[in-house]
């Protein structure tokens, strides 16, 4: 009996020993998360795009992803398709070509279109419905750059599209080089065959290449019901004819491209711009049916950044030290962008998105409230060093709540994994080990003893922030999406979206996670870093100029109301929120003293946007003045004079050419306020003198400028400060308020020079007739001789002052260093 026992208790043993060894590994679940936000390139009214990589990005990565998809339905992915993003798509684009293209014929009624849009949408597509031999002159910038001036052009690719397509490699200029191709051609010398061609192979090469392969079958109809196929194979052939080898990878053009072939591109390029949402609609994840792929994100109306919205205090929680414009708090105001981004989304998908993207380091408590109540389950967070290096904590799905027991789930990114996701994403070498090792890696990331881990990775394809386009590297996303399809089958790695996760799905064998069995996250352990929005001095003075226009609806006590009968109104509540955009902010953040033509553009659109507040306001039977918003993008915060005056302005009020050709100017920052008189300030010199002069406002209600009118009608007295380079910017002394009395650094007085003049009916000041002034509508100068000004030799700072009897009316903190005298 005992040996009987012994037998058992060893057979038991061996059982349980064999059984742990070849106990099957518990799956990798993974989120992968791709975002496609896009900054808006549309100006506004009907003024053309900056750029046509909107566009582009639809054309090739966007609906690429989806149609990719389909091959692979175990493959579960989550997408933010931003509102913003989708409302371009319809707005720039569809419905401007769809009134003008039949599908059933493929005709394109290219005259209709120009009368009606052209020069008012694509500028790259208006050059494909403009005859070669009669482009104008900013349109041949558009396609070659023949000013230097325009910064996108037909020749802002990479060297991946000139290796894909060697027949552009020909047309390049020869002062250009794009990558180890350089250029042969003179601008000067485009034959009109050329243009044609140049303009075709821009916006050929925008495509998903699958669609040079062969004939596609579009998600879309036409006219009679039947499906929509895409046709641009036509145009192409490969370079050896042989689409088998894998070194014949290169596209050369199968005919000679005429101007009918550029009207027929047009309806290519309508066609599957109008494929990208139906594209997302039929592999959208469905939670209630637990059927589809693509878990698509909900963001905010305008890509507004909703924490500062709310409170831009917020930026304080992780930046202690962070310097600030002035608060804005309007909670109200991150309410709308949410509601109207989930508005868009349910008008667009008849769905309410389980998930909310969030733009990185960017989540208060003061928010979850607000998101939770829209029926959001989950967002996106990003944790700081310590805890992303942690793999126990990186493998979980954790609660964020509030003080008021809000509560949101939070999936976290894994930094090491997202960076090299994105670094394979655009380099197609060795293209099928690249995802072997990724997944691999996904694989082996999560501690053994992690139950059900979670893997997080995004991929940020428009990250870069690069103005050229490069054609996507689609091999790498093959050979993974192939890899992962095997490891779902082998059971170690079950791609998920969150939704997917939270709710559960039977029919993959997921079971669901609700929030009470969740984590709660540290706010200790986030990361809040609002640096790419706020902070910096031309991040600050935008959200300045924002404030601004925001405290005067607050003043004029209007409402946002989607329902109001005025449409002049809405309009300019639509603007406000436009110009909320947190990628207006991003952009500011650049402080590049060169900066190209198009965040040049960008900023311009920015600060027209809040003009167009005004302009709607007063259309709408409002009496208000429009404020002047000066550039934000300034080189070095001022343009300095790089010599001294070629010639002698005439001081007389009429701005010579000479100020703006050779003159050093800077924008007054504080010139958005209504009460403000200054604008701008110019200065130059030469042998003999210095010269100054102020740009005034301009005023709605009176044909003079306001400060032309208070310098005559006023009797304003201005005061100019000459003071060392060593001291910086200064303030008047508010105790001490009379013309004249500076708080500043100077210790020895006799380092400062103080100057003051006035004009008006009766006198004029100062009587020594070797300075002069002049004003005359928006233009104040003055000019004072060097021999005036102590210390010549020396690098100067100038500040100037506006006063009204004792009263300080406006003032220019400084200007920037001039060197004057010999």
């Amino acid at each position: 009996m005992l040996l009987l026992r012994k037998f058992w208790l060893l057979f038991l043993m061996c059982i349980l020993i064999f059984s742990c060894k070849n106990k099957p590994k518990q799956p990798v679940y993974l989120n992968m998360m791709f975002n496609f936000k896009q900054a808006s390139y549309k100006g506004v009214s009907f003024k053309p795009l900056n750029s046509p990589f909107t566009r582009f990005n639809l054309t090739q990565k966007y609906f690429g992803l989806a149609h990719r998809l389909k091959k692979y339905p175990q493959l579960h992915v989550t997408v933010n398709l931003s509102s913003t993003l989708l409302k371009q798509l319809e707005q720039n684009y569809l419905e401007r070509l769809k009134p003008n293209i039949n599908l059933t014929n493929e005709d394109f009624d290219v005259k209709k279109f120009r009368l009606t849009y052209l020069g008012k949408s694509d500028p790259w597509i208006d050059l494909l419905v403009t005859n070669s031999w009669e482009m104008d002159r900013k349109q041949r910038d558009y396609l070659y750059n023949r000013s230097g001036k325009q910064n996108i052009n037909c020749f802002s690719v990479d060297e991946s599209v000139l290796e894909k397509f060697p027949e552009y490699i020909e047309l390049l200029p020869d002062d250009m080089q794009i990558g180890r191709f350089k250029g042969v051609k003179s601008r000067k010398n485009y034959t009109v065959k050329e243009r044609t061609k140049l303009k075709f192979l821009f916006n050929l090469v925008s495509f998903d290449p699958v669609f040079l392969q062969g004939a596609v079958k579009l998600p879309i109809r036409n006219e009679q019901y039947q499906w929509a196929y895409s046709k641009l194979h036509k145009w192409v052939k490969w370079e050896k004819g042989d689409p088998d080898n894998p070194d014949d990878d290169k596209y050369l053009l199968a005919k000679e491209i005429t101007e009918k072939d550029c009207h027929q591109l047009v309806v290519e390029i309508y066609k599957v711009l109008a494929s990208v949402i139906p594209a997302y609609k039929k592999v959208i994840y469905d939670e209630r049916k637990e059927r589809g792929q693509v878990e698509l994100l909900l963001s905010p109306g305008n890509n507004g950044i909703l924490s500062l919205l709310q409170d831009s205090d917020a930026a304080k929680q992780g930046q202690p030290g962070i310097e600030l414009p002035a608060r804005y708090f309007l909670p109200e105001d991150a309410s709308w962008q949410l509601r109207l981004g989930l508005a868009d989304f349910k008008s667009r998908f008849n769905k309410v998105p389980p998930g909310l993207w969030v733009e990185k380091g960017t989540v208060s408590n003061n928010i979850i409230k607000l998101i939770a109540n829209e029926g959001v389950q989950w967002m996106p967070l990003h944790v700081n060093e310590k805890m992303n290096s942690d793999k126990n904590k990186m493998c979980g799905v954790y609660c964020k709540k509030d003080a008021e027991n809000n509560k949101l789930a939070a999936f976290l990114s894994v930094k090491t994994l997202s960076v090299k996701l994105n670094k394979y994403s655009v380099d197609d070498s060795s293209s099928k080990e690249k995802a072997v090792d990724f997944l691999n890696e996904i694989k082996n990331y999560p501690p053994a003893e992690i139950k059900e881990p979670v893997v997080t990775v995004l991929n940020d394809p428009d990250e870069s922030g690069d103005f050229t386009f490069s054609l996507q590297r689609w091999s790498f996303w093959e050979n993974l999406f192939n890899y992962a399809d095997s490891l779902y089958v082998a059971n170690e790695i079950i791609t998920v979206t969150p939704a997917e996760y939270l709710n559960g799905n039977k029919k993959r064998k997921i079971s669901n996670h609700p929030l009470s069995k969740l984590i709660l996250i540290e706010d200790n352990d986030l990361l809040n870093n609002y640096s790419e929005w706020i902070g910096e001095d031309k991040q600050n003075l935008a959200w300045e100029y924002l404030t601004n226009v925001r405290e005067k609806l607050i003043e004029m006590n209007l409402q946002y109301n989607p329902e109001h009968p005025n449409i002049w109104i809405k309009k300019a509540w639509e603007e406000i929120y436009a110009a909320q955009n947190g990628e207006w902010f991003r952009l500011y953040k650049n402080n590049d003293p060169q900066m190209n033509t198009f965040c040049l553009n960008r900023d311009d659109n920015f600060r027209e946007r809040l003009n167009r507040i005004y302009y709607y306001l007063n259309r709408a039977g409002f009496e208000i003045d429009v404020p002047d918003f000066p550039d934000v993008f300034q080189e070095n915060g001022l343009h300095n004079p790089a010599k001294p005056f070629s010639s002698d302005p005439t001081i007389n009020g009429r701005q010579d050419k000479i100020w703006l050709l050779e003159g050093g100017y800077l924008n007054d920052k504080d010139g958005i306020n209504e009460e403000d008189l200054i604008y701008r300030v110019f200065w130059g010199y030469d042998e003999e003198k210095l010269y100054l002069a102020l740009k005034g406002k301009k005023s709605k209600k009176n044909k003079k400028s306001t400060l032309e009118k208070a310098f005559i009608d006023d009797s304003l007295i201005m005061v100019v400060y000459s003071i060392p380079e060593s001291k910086k910017r200064l303030t008047y002394d508010e105790k001490n308020s009379k013309p004249g009395i500076l708080k500043t650094a100077v210790k020895n007085k006799k380092e400062m020079d103080i100057f003051k003049f006035r004009k008006d009916s009766t006198s004029v000041i100062p009587p020594d007739t070797s300075m002069a002034i002049g004003v005359k509508n928006m233009f104040l100068e003055l000019s004072i001789p060097i021999e005036k000004i102590k210390n010549k030799n020396k690098k100067k700072r100038f500040f100037i002052q506006l006063w009204k009897e004792d009263k300080l009316v406006d003032y220019f903190p400084n200007t920037g260093l001039i060197e004057i005298g010999n």
